[in-house]
């Protein structure tokens, strides 16, 4: 893959990241629950998701494609 490819894919994977992540905290908002500190969205979700009947895939997919992202944007730097 060529440097421009892979940095291209790392955007991808951390924005379908970050889309996820939104997802949740959004969900969150809709039922009331506020929250304040970025960190504390994946144990609220978790906590209220069977309650609201959300899925649970976002949350557990939300850190592996975040750390796939930063790892794919580290091999495209280091290539250019």
């Amino acid at each position: 893959m060529t440097a421009k490819l892979l940095l291209f894919v790392a955007i991808c994977v951390l924005g379908s990241s970050s889309a996820m992540w939104y997802e949740m905290y959004s969900r969150l908002r809709k039922v009331g629950i506020n929250i304040v500190m970025k960190d504390q969205v994946l144990p609220h979700y978790l906590r209220n998701r069977k309650k609201h009947g959300w899925p649970v895939w976002p949350a557990y997919l939300q850190w592996p494609l975040f750390i796939a992202g930063v790892v794919l944007f580290i091999m495209g730097v280091v290539r250019l």
